[in-house]
């Protein structure tokens, strides 16, 4: 029981620590930023904040559409597990009455849906990279263009220029 609470304990605490600090330090690269536009270009500062938003809601919906993927991928690497330690604890009984190329055939089976799972989710993991990516890409031409408009107009320097491509940069990384 001891043992249970421990790792009890222990899981929450991992878990929280996984989804605090990342989810702390994005809200500290986002609200900073908007902070110092804020000061020198509120349109520009608005801009970002728009971008911010659109940006998480795509990361949020493609999120949740590759969590079924991830799922089946784990349940299939169980079984690949389970597949496993039934074999290994069965060997001698397999070998004893002859039946080890059917328990051959039958860990290549739990194996091949197991790579089918994990390819799949890999290959909607890339089309979500890629798909991100060409937003980013998006992202910094409407920045360069407002930018372009806002430095013709005089409403924004050299400075707010390479400040506002250096966050958005960094919420591309985020």
């Amino acid at each position: 029981l001891t043992a249970q609470a421990t790792r009890f304990v222990k899981t929450f605490k991992d878990l929280y620590d996984t989804l605090m600090w990342p989810a702390l330090v994005l809200v500290i690269q986002l609200v900073v930023p908007v902070i110092i536009l804020m000061n020198r270009s509120p349109l520009l500062a608005a801009i970002f904040i728009i971008i911010a938003m659109f940006y998480g809601l795509i990361t949020l919906t493609t999120s949740r559409y590759k969590t079924p993927y991830m799922r089946r991928t784990a349940a299939a690497e169980s079984k690949v597990t389970g597949a496993l330690a039934d074999n290994l604890t069965n060997i001698l009984a397999i070998k004893v009455f002859a039946r080890e190329s059917l328990e051959r055939q039958r860990f290549t089976m739990v194996t091949d849906e197991k790579r089918d799972r994990y390819h799949q989710s890999l290959a909607i993991g890339e089309r979500i990279r890629a798909a991100r990516s060409v937003l980013a890409i998006l992202f910094h031409i409407g920045v360069a263009l407002a930018l372009y408009h806002l430095i013709l107009f005089g409403k924004a320097s050299i400075g707010t220029v390479v400040l506002a491509q250096l966050y958005l940069i960094k919420l591309a990384q985020s």
